[in-house]
């Protein structure tokens, strides 16, 4: 039995993918093997659990960018989420949080807002792939500090 996981040892959906496999051979007595395939933000992991052989024996863990949220950020994907996958279950929920370095002095998002404003082109966004922590501050970015500085996103289209 293979689990496919569509993103790099040690990130989450690992560590989850890793977690499940070990129940499942204590529970079913058979081997389960993690099978990482980064790349495209997810989506050549997700194309693989795709084209496997429908007779079970692979199965997909992954987060929501893939399954949901890069039909909106991608012109084309190779597969269709909701024709070619079947979810069976949420296994984690996982939080996001909004972190700045301590010097910065601020407490609050108003805060973090605020000194964004006042200083134009200063500051810089760090974020993982896209997934719903990247589309909250974009979404930030573009509603509430248009001029902070981030990082480009090619793969992200102007709406």
């Amino acid at each position: 039995m293979k689990i496919v996981v569509p993103f790099a040892a040690g990130a989450t959906p690992d560590i989850v993918a890793r977690l499940i496999a070990d129940r499942l051979h204590n529970t079913l007595d058979r081997t389960f093997i993690v099978e990482n395939k980064p790349g495209a933000s997810g989506n050549t992991g997700s194309d693989a659990v795709v084209k496997a052989a429908p007779d079970g024996s692979t199965i997909g863990v992954s987060i929501g960018g893939p399954l949901a949220i890069n039909t909106l950020l991608f012109g084309k994907l190779p597969y269709d989420p909701r024709k070619d996958l079947t979810l069976i279950t949420l296994l984690v929920t996982q939080p996001s949080v909004l972190a700045v370095n301590a010097g910065l002095s601020v407490d609050t998002t108003r805060a973090w807002i605020d000194l964004i404003r006042r200083n134009p082109g200063k500051y810089a966004l760090a974020r993982s792939a896209p997934a719903i922590s990247h589309l909250v501050m974009e979404a930030s970015r573009s509603k509430a500090a248009r001029n902070w500085c981030t990082c480009p996103t090619p793969h992200l289209r102007e709406r």
